[in-house]
């Protein structure tokens, strides 16, 4: 989720920023349905970016009057504009929001990217290859294992969370370095970050994940966690990390 409450536009130097920023609502009307569907916890007008609902059932039910692959291409569209555009800020009435082009294509590729994956919590794990994410159950792995040539390795963008990952895992699995072997336990999770610094850990988790939305391939390859994986799975472990660490326990599926 966008993050706007970090700039004070009231401030000068966020007027000076709203003056340079850049009306996307003509994209945006490319999918006016979509949007209209998202807008079910509260309206635009009155809570801004947060009116909108992007857990992975809203998103899926608002495409499917539309059609997926119609909603894919319209956004993939309006992604490649925003790519293209000199703009580093960006703003939408429909939204009611000021968008960094950073946050702008986050929330972009985040709705790509869950309609283009089937993955979900489960309330079991459903054979070997699951993680456990704390309570809110268990994340099946997509298997990859022929997609190796295709893989993009993500080491060098993980060492900033090595305090962080090494907090994760169990002196047991101390050498393995496996994903599957890290705690995930929600009281593990924020130990982790509070020894490895909570605001550092949660800007490089950030850092991470704008990251990973912007590669050109969904298979992914880490050496220093022994992972080859799918992108969604990744996506889905940081945005729990994330939760977790906001401490959001009210918060529904991620």
């Amino acid at each position: 989720m966008p993050h706007n409450e970090l700039i004070d536009w009231r401030s000068p130097e966020g007027e000076a920023l709203r003056s340079q920023a850049l009306n996307i609502d003509l994209l945006l009307l490319q999918l006016t349905d979509f949007w209209d569907r998202l807008e079910s916890r509260c309206t635009a007008e009155c809570c801004g970016i947060a009116a909108f609902e992007l857990d992975l059932p809203t998103i899926r039910r608002a495409a499917e009057g539309i059609g997926r692959a119609t909603v894919e291409a319209r956004l993939r569209a309006i992604i490649a504009r925003v790519e293209a555009s000199p703009s580093t800020l960006f703003v939408s009435d429909r939204l009611n929001a000021y968008l960094t082009r950073p946050e702008l294509l986050r929330l972009l590729h985040r709705l790509l990217i869950t309609l283009n994956t089937d993955l979900n919590y489960h309330a079991s794990p459903a054979g070997a290859n699951a993680l456990r994410l704390g309570n809110k159950g268990w994340v099946h792995e997509i298997d990859v294992q022929d997609r190796l040539s295709e893989a993009i390795p993500i080491d060098p963008h993980l060492r900033a969370l090595e305090p962080f990952w090494s907090q994760l895992q169990p002196s047991a699995a101390a050498g393995t370095a496996v994903l599957n072997n890290l705690d995930f336990d929600e009281d593990t999770v924020r130990q982790a970050a509070a020894s490895a610094g909570k605001l550092a850990t949660l800007v490089h988790l950030t850092s991470l994940q704008d990251h990973v939305l912007q590669l050109p391939g969904d298979i992914l390859l880490s050496q220093r966690l022994n992972w080859l994986g799918h992108r969604a799975v990744l996506l889905k472990i940081l945005e729990y990390l994330m939760e977790v660490i906001h401490d959001r326990r009210g918060a529904g599926a991620i």
